[in-house]
């Protein structure tokens, strides 16, 4: 079916070939930054029995940062706050369809991994210790 200029119907387009419907690919050196960096930041949660990634107010931020600049590089956390969340949903993505599969996927570094797992582990944890309790009583 036509619209009313003349031009084909972008419902009748095949699946990503509306542009806005385009996602930019990853090369793969990328992909295998991302799939190791969020695979350990993921474990590293999980040997703390963290079942959500940190916010940025909340302590263990650190570790996030940290895995976001394995990701993305050196900095990220000097980006402006609306990047930040840009990535930041893009892992939250990673994060549920990573839920439904079985097995790591096949880019993670495996080599690096465990170093990064050890390494997470110990931000987080360092971060938690460090952050003072708040009294709920009134003072």
């Amino acid at each position: 079916r036509d619209t009313a200029f003349g031009s084909p119907s972008t419902s009748r387009l095949p699946c990503g070939a509306c542009p806005a419907q385009r996602a930019m690919r990853l090369n793969r050196n990328e992909s295998a930054r991302k799939e190791t960096a969020l695979e350990a930041l993921e474990l590293a949660l999980q040997k703390l029995g963290r079942k959500r990634r940190p916010q940025r107010h909340q302590s263990g931020w650190a570790g996030v940062v940290k895995a976001m600049e394995w990701w993305k590089g050196d900095g990220w956390g000097e980006w402006s706050v609306q990047d930040q969340e840009k990535t930041l949903r893009s892992a939250t993505h990673w994060r549920t369809f990573r839920s439904r599969r079985e097995h790591m996927h096949k880019r993670v570094e495996l080599s690096e991994l465990e170093g990064l797992v050890a390494e997470l582990v110990a931000t987080l944890s360092d971060t938690e210790s460090h952050v003072p309790q708040r009294s709920h009583l009134p003072s």
